[in-house]
């Protein structure tokens, strides 16, 4: 007599039942697990399609250039302008420009002691006199934004420009007391209303001139802050040994 399957033979309703819990249960379960298995799977795969994708495009994107790094830059994305510049400065040690450039998009971001370093790090590349001047403009800058941030000054401010360029002041020439860097903020605003000038500009003029040392002298004869000369004073009517006529000749002539 051959032996028949349970499941296929059942004796009564009840037996049905049993078979059926007993042998097709599994059967729905394996089957539940390999497709969860198989959706897992699924999903790995994608994502090591993604990032097999995204490692291609970033290896087949074209390099940045300093050109898409001061773009950035002007549209207003410190961040990403940085970035590139960082990218640059990496690749091509050199040159000093890519870091000038990182310090400037640092300082736009509020990155204060990465822009000082990639000012001094484009001092110690090759870099030329512009540059250096240019550079050494950024640190006084950064100088005078720190000191301006820690500041706590009792006094009200006498005027909008006064504190920023005596804080500029004393940045440049460390020998000033707090009292002397205010003088100078005060009467490098005060000759600038005289001649119709942006104070800032005086202040440029000044900083590059002599970096507010009112005693220095040229070799050639410039006196003072504004590095008057001796003939260019006399037409101005001022006395160049004092700091009040050296600043007003300068902003006259």
């Amino acid at each position: 007599m051959r032996y028949e399957r349970p499941v296929m033979q059942p004796e009564s309703a009840g037996a049905m039942g049993e078979v059926s819990l007993y042998n097709h249960g599994p059967v729905r379960n394996r089957v539940g697990t390999v497709r969860s298995v198989a959706a897992i799977l699924a999903v790995l795969l994608c994502l090591g399609l993604v990032a097999t994708f995204a490692d291609a495009r970033e290896a087949t994107s074209e390099p940045v250039s300093l050109t898409d790094g001061i773009a950035a830059y002007r549209a207003g994305e410190p961040l990403r302008a940085l970035a590139m510049f960082a990218q640059l400065a990496k690749a091509n040690p050199p040159s000093a420009t890519p870091a000038i450039w990182a310090g400037v998009a640092a300082t736009a971001a509020g990155k204060m002691e990465d822009a000082d370093a990639y000012f001094r790090e484009g001092l110690r590349r090759p870099h030329s006199v512009l540059e250096e001047r240019i550079i050494r403009g950024w640190l006084a800058r950064l100088s005078f934004l720190r000191e301006q941030a820690d500041a706590e000054r009792s006094t009200p401010i006498p005027h909008p420009n006064v504190n920023s360029i005596a804080a500029l002041a004393r940045a440049s020439n460390p020998a000033l007391t707090a009292e002397q860097a205010l003088w100078m903020g005060e009467h490098v605003v005060a000759a600038a209303r005289q001649a119709g000038l942006d104070p800032f500009f005086l202040a440029a003029v000044v900083y590059i001139e002599s970096g507010f040392h009112p005693t220095v002298r040229s070799r050639a004869g410039a006196i003072g802050l504004g590095q008057l000369r001796p003939q260019t004073a006399r037409s101005a009517g001022v006395n160049p040994h004092d700091p009040w006529g050296n600043l007003l000749g300068t902003a006259l002539t």
